[in-house]
């Protein structure tokens, strides 16, 4: 690692020699740089030819630094949702409406409505399946900035009728967590909302974080358009980034397909300008390692203020992974936008393959992930549905319902399920210490539940109750997440093997006697550190 900078592990070094790297990031770059190298156990290392070098983030992901009146692509909409994401969605929640908008014919429209809001998944600490409530609009890939510099921004919004807060700002690259803006009042008629900052770094990218309605309650309808970020005060009048922009979506289909699916392209073209735009649009492909495999030049005529398209298909049926951009030679330079595209077999979904080797442990959030997932041949999801102390987290009080939300949803998908039973205990079921917790190194928040129960039949008779309910729906059961090799299920320093192995035991008698073909999985579920001691308690388990 680096001194005053983060660290990272490399496991498994081998007697052969071999390169090996690892990422690190300093937390200070104005105190010096040293590499320190540390141990994790006994023995003797070689080390020869090291090196530390600048790496920096893919320019895929950044905009270029250039001196235009507006940083952000596509701020009007009329590219449809390319340049915008919903934060942490892999995508844009919400749609384009091109019914209302302040510059030229579309804006961003986002329904606070269960029918319109993607579903989110989750395992832990309580299971859910509930629509998505953390909804931040976002301009997709950084916008490189001066640090130090004034910038400003500035964009519209309006509601279908309801005040809503609204919360405006840049995320910075190197401060994530932090925010630069303000919150307002959006309400029924269009209004223009300016800011300005200073950033810290150079890597930044705007957010509109609209406040969540309560749980169960419709929110008001939000659409945004206009959006500016500028190096001075904003203009009076919307203005682009390029007088022409462009946009790349795949044709038929997705960007994942199956192999033999012809790989074609998209290239929208609008032109902001007031003179038609004549010219041509150059498509360039590579594959996974760089190599060129195909380019040319497709003319393109765009009258003012409107948008054209011109489609891209790359002959033959080719399998791998690329990357294809297209951009146009202006005046004011060379817009560009890329995308990835896969051609990949997939998996047969034969009954003869059913059983896959391959799944995905706590899952996807996203019902469209898990679908994607399963083209790949991930047909298993490992989930920790099964936690008793959010299930009954009082005696005989349980409640299955958001288990069953999200095994249904899995079920439904196809996936065979291995659904965990994290920990040993619930909170009620052992009357362990706050002392005692500490002492043996449990994180507060967990408590009681990362102990065993004073009753180990209640365990037992909760695992009878989860086996027989979801008898044939879920292919295994496995018996608590990583004990002993854990600060939070069955610590070592309180517990022996035996106590763990006489814990699966009785659980597994009891899932079979609710479910005569249930499949029980034990063990200490996680690889060994070196140096630290941790393979003979393996061998004893």
């Amino acid at each position: 690692g680096l001194v005053c900078g983060t660290t990272a592990l490399i496991p498994n070094i081998t007697p052969d020699w071999g390169r090996r790297a690892a990422y690190v990031r300093t937390t200070d770059a104005a105190s010096p740089g040293m590499l320190s190298i540390a141990f994790e156990g006994p023995g003797e290392l070689r080390l020869d030819d090291v090196s530390l070098e600048e790496l920096q983030p893919s320019d895929h992901n950044i905009w270029p630094a250039e001196d235009r009146p507006n940083l952000v692509y596509n701020g009007s909409f009329e590219l449809g949702g390319a340049g915008w994401a919903t934060l942490g969605y892999g995508g844009l929640v919400g749609d384009i409406d091109r019914s209302t908008a302040v510059h030229g014919q579309a804006s961003y429209r986002l329904r606070w409505s269960a029918d319109a809001l993607p579903m989110v998944v989750s395992d832990y600490p309580r299971p859910t399946v509930a629509p998505a409530t953390d909804l931040q609009l976002a301009t997709l890939g950084w916008l490189r900035l001066q640090p130090g510099k004034p910038y400003s921004y500035s964009l519209y919004l309006k509601t279908d009728g309801a005040q809503l807060p609204v919360q405006i700002g840049m995320v910075f690259l190197d401060q994530s967590v932090a925010r630069s803006g303000e919150v307002v009042m959006a309400g029924p008629t269009w209004c223009r909302y300016r800011g300005t900052l200073t950033p810290p770094s150079d890597l930044a990218f705007l957010v509109a974080q609209p406040s969540a309605p309560p749980p169960d309650h419709a929110g008001p309808t939000l659409w945004v358009d206009s959006v500016v970020v500028a190096p001075a005060d904003p203009p009076e009048r919307y203005v682009s980034r390029y007088p022409v922009e462009l946009a790349l979506s795949p044709v038929g289909g997705a960007w994942i397909g199956p192999a033999g699916q012809p790989l074609a392209v998209r290239v929208d073209v609008f032109n902001y300008d007031d003179a038609p735009f004549a010219g041509s649009v150059h498509v360039r492909t590579i594959d996974y390692f760089g190599d060129l495999v195909d380019q040319r030049d497709l003319p393109a005529d765009v009258p003012p203020g409107a948008m054209g398209s011109v489609n891209y298909e790359l002959q033959g049926t080719p399998n791998g992974v690329f990357r294809v951009s297209a951009s146009v030679k202006l005046a004011e330079g060379e817009p560009t936008q890329l995308a990835r595209v896969a051609r990949v077999p997939a998996y047969p979904m034969t009954a003869d393959s059913a059983a896959s080797p391959f799944g995905v442990s706590r899952g996807y959030p996203y019902p469209e992930r898990i679908q994607a997932g399963r083209m790949a041949g991930l047909l298993s999801s490992r989930t920790l549905a099964l936690n008793w102390a959010q299930i009954e987290p009082e005696p005989g009080q349980a409640d299955f319902s958001g288990a069953d939300r999200l095994v249904d949803l899995l079920a439904g998908l196809g996936q065979d399920i291995l659904a965990c039973v994290p920990f040993p205990s619930a909170p009620w079921a052992n009357q362990a210490t706050e002392e005692q917790i500490r002492s043996a190194g449990v994180p507060l928040e967990l408590g009681r539940q990362s102990l065993l129960p004073d009753d180990p039949g209640a365990f037992a008779a909760f695992l009878h109750t989860g086996a027989g309910r979801y008898a044939g729906r879920i292919r295994a059961l496995e018996v608590l997440q990583e004990p002993l090799v854990s600060s939070y299920c069955l610590p070592g320093t309180l517990y022996r093997p035996e106590q763990y192995v006489n814990l699966a035991r009785s659980a597994t008698a009891a899932c079979r006697e609710a479910d005569p073909g249930a499949v029980l999985v034990a063990g200490l579920g996680t690889l060994p550190r070196p140096g630290r001691g941790a393979l003979p308690l393996y061998r004893e388990v």
